[in-house]
């Protein structure tokens, strides 16, 4: 599983969080399927091997299938959710300067356009590569999505504090296209398309 996974290395941020969902899908498939059912044979000193079915009992198996879900899961999280929570950081709008009217300066535009542009361009790009893509363990895509959420609602404070400045006289609406509701609703989505699970 992880050197078929190295396939996925060359593509950045996109290719590493392909990687972890199809590490994550796979590690919890074989926990699945060699992990539990004990109606089936159990491998172990003495056993007899010939079944086609079987159940790993050993606790070094479950516990490195256990870890590899665990480290694909945080994998994901940095590559996608820590990178969008990275443009959510304080500005101090009381320091903010204007060049005309309500039309922030230059200086005091770009500390907005940063943080909404780069936030809007990741949560774009995190969508593009996400899509088609689906977690087949339930419990797993509820806690990425749960973490995903709870960005989403870091998102909404920051945009309700800050999308009332005007930070650029031409594109405030490119930078502010995700308002939270949108953007509520790509997380909502995520993993739950028509499309492969990245198992194979």
């Amino acid at each position: 599983i992880v050197e078929a996974g190295k396939g996925y290395k060359d593509g950045g941020r996109k290719g590493e969080a392909r990687r972890e969902i199809f590490l994550l899908n796979n590690a919890c498939y074989l926990l699945a399927q060699l992990g539990s059912a004990p109606e089936n044979k159990t491998i172990g000193e003495g056993s007899d091997c010939e079944s086609d079915s079987f159940v790993l009992t050993d606790s070094w198996f479950t516990s490195m299938l256990n870890s590899m879900i665990d480290k694909a899961y945080r994998g994901y999280v940095r590559n996608s959710f820590e990178v969008l929570r990275s443009y959510l950081t304080e500005v101090d709008a009381g320091k903010f300067k204007y060049q005309s009217g309500n039309l922030l300066s230059l200086d005091s535009g770009r500390q907005l356009k940063s943080r909404f542009g780069g936030f809007a361009d990741a949560l774009q790009e995190m969508h593009e590569y996400s899509g088609g893509l689906r977690i087949w363990s339930s419990p797993w895509l509820d806690k990425i999505q749960q973490d995903g959420l709870a960005v989403i609602d870091e998102y909404t404070v920051f945009f309700d504090k800050y999308s009332r400045y005007q930070f650029s006289k031409k594109k405030q609406e490119e930078y502010l296209r995700y308002p939270p509701m949108v953007a509520r609703s790509i997380i909502e989505g995520l993993f739950k398309q028509e499309g492969k699970g990245e198992t194979e």
